[in-house]
């Protein structure tokens, strides 16, 4: 349409001025990437040599539309695939988080995280059967060949499979995410650790996860003897034990002042003057772009949030926002 194109243009010529992605001048590597359609989820048992991997849609998260994979392999896939579901049970027992806060603020979401036994079990079982998960996004582009690789070499050893070096992978991404905030948000280094506890767990999993959404990885892919397919999924619960065990590791063994409301009102000060900042730089835009627009018509601040917020704020700088100010234009 005329008027969409328009709104692109008139969109483009304001993202080629100063803004740049970037809140109060600081540079923001969360810039939006258009969400791709994905691959995904599980493949019927076959007495062939080769196997038709059909790699779809999960319940859990539609990926996009599915596409074949064929894969050799001299294996004979038995009933008894992966790791046994017993070591389900034994991995949920050992998820240990330390609540360090007293008060009724810090003793809460998002503080902490709460686990539902069920979905953990339902995820190591996936996991106890994955071969692969996406680190990367160039990886797409080369989605099939990996998938037909990894899944070969699986198929020699089945008891490889990904759980340890997915946990390595969240634990850089937390490290890299945590980072990024204290440079944004101009935090201290003697700070940084308070901080980062007052963000909690709970938030951070949301940062993780938008990530995962925003740039097409996280992915983990299994193999399913009954249907002969391979399939996709976020492991969403194990990923909140892998946060708290983070946690329990790089900030609840520290001596931190955990409980002291000052200090939370000085971060949450921090925060409202670049959030403050941040917002005026939206609002002169939004009122430059409407100015652009032809005669009679106009874009509301919410519908512009929709189209560039990510990009023009950074996504984990909104959810930032929204964790720690009780109004916000986000909400």
């Amino acid at each position: 349409m005329e008027n969409d194109y328009d709104l692109d243009e008139i969109l483009s010529e304001i993202d080629s001025d100063d803004f740049n992605g970037s809140i109060s001048g600081y540079p923001d590597n969360n810039t939006y990437s258009e969400k791709e359609n994905d691959l995904p989820d599980e493949m019927p048992e076959s007495e062939s040599d080769t196997f038709s991997i059909s790699v779809e849609k999960t319940e859990e998260r539609a990926m996009g539309s599915s596409e074949e994979v064929e894969v050799e392999t001299d294996e004979v896939i038995s009933e008894n695939f992966g790791e046994p579901e017993s070591t389900v049970e034994d991995l949920s027992d050992k998820v240990r988080f330390t609540v360090k806060g007293t008060k009724f603020w810090n003793t809460r979401e998002p503080y902490i995280i709460k686990i539902e036994p069920e979905k953990l079990g339902k995820d190591m079982s996936l996991l106890a059967k994955s071969f692969y998960f996406i680190r990367d996004k160039t990886e797409r582009d080369k989605i099939e060949h990996t998938v037909k690789l990894k899944f070969a070499r699986f198929m020699r050893n089945t008891s490889r499979n990904v759980i340890s070096d997915y946990e390595e992978f969240i634990f850089k991404l937390i490290i890299s995410e945590t980072d990024k905030m204290l440079t944004r948000f101009k935090i201290d280094r003697e700070k940084s650790k308070l901080f980062i506890y007052h963000i909690g767990p709970l938030t951070l999993y949301r940062i993780v996860l938008k990530k995962f959404d925003l740039d097409n990885i996280g992915s983990c892919y299994r193999f399913s003897p009954e249907k002969g397919s391979v399939f996709s999924f976020i492991p969403e619960e194990y990923i909140k034990t892998v946060i708290l065990k983070w946690y329990e590791i790089n900030i609840n063994t520290l001596k931190l002042p955990f409980d002291n409301e000052t200090e939370l009102d000085a971060i949450i000060k921090s925060i409202t003057k670049i959030y403050n900042a941040s917002k005026r730089q939206f609002l002169i835009r939004l009122n430059e772009l409407n100015r652009k627009l032809p005669p009679g018509k106009s874009i509301e601040s919410h519908r512009l949030l929709e189209l560039k917020g990510n990009q023009w704020f950074g996504y984990s700088n909104i959810i930032i926002f929204k964790r720690f100010l009780k109004k916000t234009i986000f909400r």
